[in-house]
């Protein structure tokens, strides 16, 4: 679900990664307990923060590779898998109103760092930086976004928004036209990854994801609306991802969203195994979250979206200047993931204490 907290004299609430529909959250009362509602929220991004460090690419591609097979899809899967209100009413803008602005801010502040940056791949006049700039905010692709930026992981929030508006036909749709969608969904999920990647980087708004995306988020709504989604043993969900990332690791089964490194009908075994593994992931966190009581981790949840648009320049910022003095170790690994971690939720949290932050990520 879309989840807000009051913190401090903030005039707005913080805006998480996790929307569940499209309709404007109730105001809820201060949390009595650490909890639950967050916590899922703070290991995945504190995972993504992993997966953007360099230094872990290098030092550690097996266990990347692995990474990417779930975590960002979590994200993406664990709203399907909570059961919503039929009766609630929804905005369908709301999706867009509350994620395009934070995308538009940040795209806009990366694009001006990167134009002054002076690197190889930075617009060599003001023309070219206005037109990759326009490029990004409304065609909002990986392709655009980087040539704009120098960083690629904005394309998230577009295929976030995407997913987020189609959530509530979810919950409308009588049996038949579920059906309908799911049998759709799974033969785009099954052929989008015939397409090349380049020509998927280009296309607008992420939309050959969000074809790929949509099958297993349809699977876990399935879940949702039939009970499954809460019934099924955590121990078990443990067992199935315990069991599938044995069979990618022995086979060497990977999958990576921002790259478009995909499975198709082509090889039946990677796509079953990897949607298997992102499902069972996402039931893990969700329901592993709940009993977990540790604030540090509600802390972040709770300023996931932040941090997630904050950590690209602070991690890259750190470990070219380490790079500069240290061998690149595993320790220096440590060094530059923990620091990354700490200055983007500091960033974060100063920033929605302060007007600003609550201008760009106020709830509407």
């Amino acid at each position: 679900m879309l989840s807000y907290r009051q913190i401090g004299h903030a005039p707005a609430s913080v805006t998480a990664i996790g929307p569940g529909d499209a309709s404007p959250p109730v105001p809820a009362e201060p949390a009595k307990t650490v909890a639950s509602a967050h916590a899922w929220r703070g290991v995945l991004i504190a995972l993504i923060v992993l997966g953007h460090n360099r230094l872990f690419e290098s030092h550690a591609y097996g266990a990347y590779r692995l990474l990417y097979n779930f975590h960002v899809e979590a994200f993406l899967i664990i709203p399907f898998l909570r059961r919503a209100d039929r009766d609630r009413r929804v905005d369908w803008l709301y999706p867009l109103k509350t994620y395009y602005r934070p995308f538009c801010v940040f795209v806009t502040a990366y694009a001006v760092l990167f134009a002054v940056s002076g690197v190889a791949d930075a617009p060599r006049s003001i023309g070219d930086a206005f037109a990759r700039y326009g490029s990004a905010l409304t065609l909002a692709n990986s392709a655009a976004i980087e040539r704009a930026t120098g960083f690629e992981m904005f394309w998230f929030l577009p295929v976030f928004i995407i997913l987020a508006t189609i959530r509530p036909l979810l919950d409308r749709a009588n049996a038949g036209w579920f059906a309908v969608a799911l049998f759709a969904a799974a033969a785009a999920h099954a052929t989008i990854g015939y397409l090349d990647a380049r020509i998927a980087a280009m296309l607008p708004w992420g939309v050959p994801i969000v074809a790929y995306m949509l099958f297993p988020c349809l699977l876990a709504a399935a879940l949702a609306k039939t009970g499954w989604s809460t019934a099924i043993p955590l121990w078990a969900a443990g067992t199935v991802f315990a069991a599938m990332t044995a069979v990618c690791v022995i086979d060497k089964l990977s999958i990576n969203l921002s790259d478009f490194k995909l499975y198709d009908a082509t090889h039946p075994a990677g796509l079953i195994v990897t949607d298997i593994l992102m499902v069972s992931a996402s039931i893990i966190f969700l329901r592993g979250g709940a009993h977990l009581r540790v604030r540090w981790l509600d802390a972040l949840g709770r300023h996931s979206l932040q941090i997630y648009l904050i950590h690209g320049i602070i991690g890259y910022a750190l470990v070219r200047l380490a790079g500069h003095v240290l061998m690149a170790t595993a320790p220096l690994l440590a060094i530059t993931y923990a620091a990354t971690l700490l200055l983007s939720f500091l960033i974060a949290r100063w920033m929605m204490r302060s007007p600003v932050g609550a201008w760009i990520f106020a709830a509407r």
